[in-house]
């Protein structure tokens, strides 16, 4: 096989301790006007890595001033580009998945990663635990990260491509059957956000809920508007900001039943505008309180003691059970079909057992 030629533009160069180092001077054209880089490297690696930094700045206009690229600086130009695009909370579980790449390479210029390296990581996750779908997420954004590099020809190739995903099985989502879903319903009445389980209940994020205002809310028609969601931050706060996906706006009715309870706690609270989940004071409740009120009316119904999600799942489940289509399933509950089929549809024992006794009639009719 026929050795790859070296740049002409990196020269070598004898150290005074017998060793070899390699000069590289970059000519390139910034904003009109000649300009040269310099450099000295004790790999070939590193001064075609100068090189491609270079050349690919210039093409920006602007020509590096510092050391060649690490991994933690292409981390943050990342994370400073996604910030324009993403909401907050995704931002934050975007740096979230890099920490234990940084920890582990993030002083290690991008030009030097290995596959080796990443995966290293993924082996440590997976020893200590995580999900496939956790893993899987985690490397999908060091493959963003690494992207960044190859587009603008700092490395040749992204060596995350090269690494396979690994982790145990996550947890089935579980959802209430239709007795349970009737304890439940029974269970909330009279509690003090009566209104935000019915919500719930009727298959919306508890993010979507906590951002609701009394202005969202139409008697007429027994339904809200969903514009934004309020979710928890890393910190344990909670911000506001746009709905999970785009899909995520839209209008969500409630039965009759539900509807006038709604609508009863909104003239018995006297209010036309702010928060529909609030404290004593009027002040937006912070989701955890929500949860944990969730858990005493879980124990009164005698159910199983599943989070808030479930309801969610057991809306879309007992829906497709209803026969509703699943187009518009998916649009009720803010959802790409495919999504709610695969992660929100639960199939219960006794869907099997009336499967069987279908099939069964079938067969002996047959």
């Amino acid at each position: 096989m026929a050795r790859r030629q070296r740049d002409p533009r990196i020269k070598t160069e004898a150290k005074k301790d017998g060793s070899t180092r390699y000069r590289v001077v970059v000519s390139v054209t910034v904003a009109g006007v000649p300009r040269q880089k310099k450099g000295r490297f004790d790999t070939i690696k590193a001064a075609e890595e100068f090189i491609r930094e270079v050349e690919a700045a210039a093409q920006h206009g602007t020509l590096p001033t510092g050391p060649a690229t690490t991994f933690d600086a292409l981390c943050e130009e990342f994370l400073q580009a996604k910030a324009a695009t993403v909401r907050p909370g995704t931002l934050t579980d975007y740096t979230s998945y890099l920490v234990p790449y940084r920890d582990r390479f993030g002083s290690k210029r991008v030009a030097d990663l290995t596959a080796t390296d990443v995966e290293a990581v993924v082996l440590v996750l997976v020893q200590a635990g995580r999900t496939r779908r956790t893993v899987s997420a985690g490397l999908g954004i060091v493959r963003q990260v690494l992207n960044r590099a190859v587009r603008d020809r700092r490395v040749a190739s992204n060596v995350a491509l090269l690494v396979e995903s690994a982790g145990k099985a996550s947890a089935e989502g579980e959802a209430y059957d239709l007795g349970e879903l009737q304890r439940i319903r029974a269970a909330v009445h009279g509690n003090r956000w009566e209104h935000a389980f019915l919500l719930m209940l009727a298959g919306m994020r508890r993010s979507e809920v906590m951002a609701l205002d009394w202005t969202d809310w139409d008697p007429k028609t027994g339904s809200v508007q969903v514009t934004k969601s309020r979710p928890l931050t890393k910190s344990g706060g909670t911000t506001i900001e746009a709905t999970k996906t785009t899909r995520g706006v839209r209008r969500v009715y409630l039965d009759e039943r539900a509807a006038a309870t709604v609508e009863r706690i909104r003239r018995d609270l006297g209010v036309i505008a702010g928060p529909m989940v609030a404290d004593d004071l009027g002040l937006p409740l912070h989701p955890d309180q929500l949860s944990d009120a969730w858990k005493t009316i879980a124990a009164a119904a005698k159910v199983r003691p599943l989070d808030l999600r479930a309801l969610r799942r057991s809306s879309v489940t007992e829906m497709r059970r209803a026969g509703v289509p699943d187009h518009v399933v998916a649009r009720h509950h803010g959802h790409d079909e495919s999504v709610m089929r695969k992660h929100y549809s639960v199939v219960h024992d006794q869907d099997l057992q009336d499967a069987v006794r279908g099939a069964s009639k079938v067969l002996r009719t047959s």
